[in-house]
């Protein structure tokens, strides 16, 4: 029997009494994306509701709204933002989003079959960051797959799709479980999910660990690791069968990226890569990977040693060979590998296999590690991975304290973090931002990324505000920093994103307003000063009402938007109009029904 679902809006309708539908843009099993324009500003944003059939139903307004908690309670630039959680008028939720433009991983997947290495190593590094900021608050996505990756023209990458995100801890730190599916249901795409997944165990975040695999395996090689002719071969390839090696899939790949999707992909979760192991090896392979595909060639790993000599110049003495360890961490061998094929592609120089024990050169030497032992990169190298550590909590003073000790011990032009080549450069940049030394990060990110762009052609400075608005720290800002740190926090604070009290969410209401005059946009792009003052009583207001001082946000909401009234609009109709927004506003704050 042909089933007749009703349309549940239509293209000209007011949602909430604010954002008009335009289009609708994306579908899904949940709900329906539609474009829209917000009365008054004419801003874009996309608007994401329920199907009809399914607006009612209690358990899907309960994962509708995980999707905007998750959503709000991560601060990161690669996930997409939630502004607001509203009502219809029929009492139906609606989530108010940024508008993406571009097309999914999934989309280029399609087109292009698979990707070389260092171009995946682009697109999902910051697929791993917006996952570590995720796990850090507690969640785990649970469905990341290409179709959740967007990819703008600009270069961003945004994580999307949070619907049946999970806690998996909470902020104090302890597990938690809570899951609204019954026993034994299957949640998630079955290719991509972990096995723990499929058996409804509990759930951490290896499980995205695991689909993160599958991804960057798809990637590569243009096939899933799971693939099945029916959805019971996909669960038994997942839970028994061997899955065939990425390397077999596809010769020819680095070898540090094929282990590390290989370890990714281990049924035992506690044999599973960190994801700052993975962001490291990404990270390197961003740097050489020319040097890392070479390494494919050479089944050993070279450990290399040196002596000085009396010219100054330090020479190889002996090379051993050691078979490659998955439990030996990446980080401890892939820098030291990276840097003598690097030098020796750079040279010209094809590497045989090396033997173990041999004898100086008898061609002219060249330094394969700067004049540094083994032991010293490896050192240099754990630094670098626990100022990553300290990054991600958000330490800034530890993580550039981590950074200065590294490079005093790996002196190489381009692996000191102060050097726009070196691959902790970004690092540096945003842990100085986080230690309240804004211009001198944004300088290294700049440096960074203006050659980045060089070497790609794609502009990779325009997400740089959206750094300094995350991350900068302190009072001493210019006035661009200063008015895009405000804007942010107060964007957070009104999205519940951000514990604010009454008088700072004014103190960033002012400091916005007066420094909107003062600071002209870079250009008709530079949609990060131009959007701030769209809407701003609106973030006053929400930002005010979830600190609790419900009298100052309807004070601010009324006088910023009373000299925005069309001069048609009646002013019943606009007295209207903003006691139902403020309810809106107010909805989820204690202001609630004030």
């Amino acid at each position: 029997m042909l089933e007749i679902v009703e349309e549940a809006a239509t293209a000209g309708e007011l949602l909430g009494g604010r954002y008009r539908l335009v289009r609708r843009i994306g579908e899904g099993g949940m709900g329906v994306v539609w474009e829209a324009t917000e009365v008054g500003t004419d801003r874009v944003v996309a608007v994401k509701m329920l199907h009809a059939r399914r607006a009612e139903d209690p358990l899907a307004q309960e994962r509708f709204l995980r999707e905007a908690r998750a959503v709000m309670d991560i601060t990161h630039p690669n996930v997409i933002r939630v502004e607001a959680v509203l009502e219809t008028d029929a009492g139906s939720p609606f989530l108010v989003m940024e508008l993406l433009k571009g097309e999914s991983l999934r989309a280029l997947l399609s087109r292009r079959g698979s990707l070389a290495t260092t171009e995946i190593a682009r697109l999902l590094g910051p697929v791993v960051d917006a996952v570590i900021a995720a796990h850090e608050r507690g969640i785990v996505h649970r469905d990341l797959k290409p179709e959740n990756v967007f990819l703008t023209p600009s270069g961003d990458v945004k994580v999307l799709d949070f619907g049946i995100a999970k806690r998996f801890r909470d902020d104090e730190g302890d597990v938690r479980s809570r899951s609204l599916t019954s026993t034994g249901a299957i949640v998630g795409t079955p290719h991509y999910m972990a096995p723990e997944q499929v058996f409804d165990d509990s759930i951490d975040g290896r499980a995205d660990i695991w689909a993160l695999g599958v991804v960057l395996y798809e990637c590569a090689s243009g096939v899933r690791p799971t693939d099945g002719a029916g959805f019971g071969q996909v669960l038994k390839r997942i839970t028994t069968d061997t899955l065939v090696p990425l390397a077999e899939s596809r010769p020819g790949v680095p070898r540090p990226y094929a282990e590390m999707v290989d370890r990714m992909l281990s049924r035992a979760r506690e044999e599973r890569p960190t994801l700052s192991e993975l962001r490291a090896m990404l990270d390197i392979q961003k740097k050489a990977p020319e040097a890392l595909t070479l390494s494919e060639r050479t089944p050993d790993v070279a450990v290399v040693s040196t002596e000085s000599t009396g010219d100054g110049v330090a020479r190889t003495t002996h090379a051993d060979l050691r078979p490659a360890s998955r439990s030996r961490p990446l980080a401890r061998y892939a820098t030291a590998l990276g840097a003598v094929l690097v030098l020796a592609v750079g040279a010209g120089v094809v590497i045989p296999k090396l033997r173990a024990k041999t004898s100086k050169p008898a061609s002219a030497p060249f330094d394969i590690l700067g004049g540094h032992t083994v032991e010293r990169i490896n050192e240099a190298t754990e630094l670098g991975a626990r100022a990553i550590k300290a990054f991600e909590r958000r330490d800034g003073a530890a993580c550039v304290a981590d950074l200065d000790a590294h490079d005093k011990l790996d002196t190489r032009e381009d692996f000191v973090s102060t050097s726009a080549a070196s691959p902790y450069a970004t690092t540096r940049a945003y842990c100085l931002m986080l230690a309240g030394k804004c211009a001198e990060g944004r300088a290294l990110s700049q440096r960074w990324g203006d050659r980045l762009t060089t070497a790609t052609g794609t502009n990779v400075n325009m997400g740089l505000d959206g750094m300094v608005a995350t991350y900068c720290e302190g009072d001493d800002l210019a006035p661009r920093d200063a008015l895009l740190v405000a804007g942010r926090r107060l964007e957070e604070a009104a999205g519940g994103l951000r514990t604010a009290t009454g008088p700072e969410c004014v103190g960033w209401f002012d400091t916005v307003k007066k420094l909107v005059p003062l600071v002209s946009p870079n250009g008709v792009d530079d949609f990060m000063v131009t959007n701030i003052p769209l809407g701003i009583e609106n973030r006053a207001a929400a930002c005010l009402a979830r600190a609790g001082d419900c009298a100052m946000a309807r004070r601010i909401y009324v006088a910023e938007s009373a000299p925005k009234r069309a001069p048609e609009t009646p002013k019943a109709a606009y007295d209207e109009g903003v006691e139902m927004y403020l309810a809106g506003i107010f909805y989820p704050t204690p202001c609630r029904g004030k």
